[in-house]
């Protein structure tokens, strides 16, 4: 496998989506047609510590759901955006000592 700097990556990366749209990342041919860009990828990610999410083929809804939770948590926060969608996991009710 051919490692490659940061920026070439980027642009590689960059220049597959243009060619073939953003729904090439969610097919397997993507890991065969463009191995170098996917592995590289992939080595990217461990090393900065982020979820590597483009291993996981998993689709489901619920899954789906929990990466883009765990991605969500990586994103610089927006305050307005994070005020609207809040929600304690445990419920919108004040604890009774608290209250």
């Amino acid at each position: 496998m051919q490692l490659l700097s940061p920026v070439v990556l980027y642009k590689e990366f960059i220049n597959t989506l243009n060619k073939k749209g953003d729904p090439i990342l969610l097919q397997p041919e993507f890991i065969s047609q463009h191995s170098v860009v996917f592995w590289n990828l992939v080595l990217y990610f461990k090393m900065m510590k982020l979820p590597h999410f483009i291993l996981d083929q998993d689709l489901s809804q619920r899954h789906l759901k929990v990466q883009v939770s765990w991605i969500l948590k990586f994103l610089p926060s927006n305050s307005s955006v994070s005020k609207q969608n809040t929600r304690s996991s445990f419920g919108s009710k004040p604890r009774p000592d608290k209250a």
